[in-house]
């Protein structure tokens, strides 16, 4: 204001109850010859901003026409029209807390975004008020995404990057980082009011779009990180303890090979020994420490954790979410199950059919992928005759049929034996 000229002042009518005040901007201390294209833009902004927040209070104009926004519901639908003319649907949930506070929630992707307003000047950094609002939002949010995958884990910093909120407050002597006053920094307990968002508005901001956002993206995440365990289709891998690799595994005649996962060390013994007599070229054993994880009742973190599982997808050479329609992509074209014929044998063979058709459904529809080496677990002997036993339940209901007669059978009772293993190497995959 280093010149000046002398006011023009005028009067009105008495009636009339306001005060017009004009000027001309000094293009020339800006280096400017007129103003340009983005400068009238954001004083058009300022504009909507002003009839955004200050809503039926005051008649907004712009070049002698009358804003169309008449409140802070209108101003965010100049936002939602927007997205919606780049294709992008987006929802707009609204709430006026009272008479200092107006918030709106919409969705965002990956990254959030705020539109604040305090005390009429926009805070184009955000600040403790959109913390507060934005908090409240996002712990709801994380609260029933967990609850519906309790392997996302979801963090509170995820989820508010799903979110677009808008804030509109009226604050108690606001304090601001700089002169631009960008960013709010008054603590929440000065605020001089509060917002406690509705459990009604929480939970139509649940069923906007965002959990399911979230959800698909946890599971994105889960899989990604499974993946990093992932098998591959090699000749050779190293490593793994306790495993006997078959001379041909991963390579041209790959989908000639059987894994044979076996039930402790003592069966990797006896299954060794078949092997031993029809050789290592097409056969590998692999023995299993006690039962298998149940993968569907497991943790991401447990499968993660988990070294058999781990091996057994290395050694097979087994991928996550692959569909399978052949076994030419894998190490081994056939996975034998050799247990005891008994309770825990049975439950370990479950568990293992149980991960096979959680994680690749696709691998028990290929002919002869997963086999059973199966024996007796009992036999009753009379003379010449004898009745072979694969179950307990079968040789209970044949016992309790004949009575006091059955007290004439002799009975032995089996686990693995080696000689129908070695038997059954032989012949099963000679075709």
């Amino acid at each position: 204001m280093g010149k000046k000229s002398e006011p023009e002042i005028k009067k009105c009518k008495q009636s009339e109850n306001w005060t017009r005040v004009t000027f001309k901007p000094d293009l020339a201390k800006f280096n400017m010859t007129e103003l340009e294209a983005d400068v009238v833009a954001l004083m058009r902004k300022r504009v909507v901003d002003m009839a955004g927040t200050l809503g039926k209070t005051v008649k907004v104009e712009l070049n002698g026409e009358k804003v169309a926004v008449k409140s802070f519901s209108d101003y965010v639908q100049l936002y939602i029209n927007s997205a919606s003319k780049e294709g992008i649907d987006l929802p707009r949930i609204y709430q006026k807390i009272n008479d200092r506070w107006e918030v709106c929630v919409s969705l965002s992707e990956g990254q959030f975004q705020q539109v604040s307003f305090v005390n009429g000047i926009a805070t184009i950094r955000g600040g403790t008020h959109v913390d507060y609002v934005a908090n409240q939002v996002a712990s709801h949010v994380m609260g029933v995404v967990n609850k519906k995958n309790k392997q996302a884990n979801m963090k509170l910093h995820t989820v508010k990057g799903y979110l677009w909120v808008f804030v509109n407050a009226l604050i108690d002597n606001p304090a601001f980082d700089s002169q631009t006053k960008e960013t709010l920094t008054t603590r929440q307990g000065s605020f001089g009011s509060t917002c406690e968002l509705s459990d009604e508005f929480l939970k139509k901001v649940s069923s906007s779009g965002v959990v399911t956002n979230l959800l698909s993206w946890a599971e994105f995440k889960l899989n990604k990180e499974l993946k990093k365990t992932d098998g591959t289709k090699k000749t050779s891998i190293v490593g793994i303890p306790k495993l006997e690799d078959a001379n041909d595994a991963g390579g041209k005649n790959s989908d000639k090979c059987t894994l044979i996962l076996t039930e402790g060390d003592s069966a990797k013994a006896l299954a060794m020994a078949g092997i031993g007599v029809v050789g290592r070229d097409h056969y590998g054993v692999f023995p299993l420490r006690g039962k298998l994880l149940n993968v569907r009742e497991a943790s991401h973190k447990q499968l993660m954790e988990n070294a058999e599982i781990q091996n057994i997808k290395k050694i097979l050479g087994l991928q996550h979410e692959k569909k399978y329609d052949s076994t030419k992509g894998l190490r081994y074209g056939h996975l034998m199950i050799m247990t005891d014929q008994d309770h825990d044998g049975s439950h370990i063979k479950g568990l293992l059919i149980n991960f096979i058709h959680k994680e690749w459904p696709s691998l028990l529809k290929v002919p002869s992928f997963l086999v059973e080496f199966i024996t007796p677990i009992i036999k009753a002997t009379k003379g010449k005759a004898v009745k072979p036993f694969y179950s307990m339940p079968g040789y209970e209901a044949w016992k309790e049929d004949l009575g006091a007669s059955a007290s004439s059978w002799t009975i032995k009772y089996y686990k693995v034996c080696v000689l129908p293993l070695i038997s059954f190497l032989h012949y099963s995959f000679a075709k």
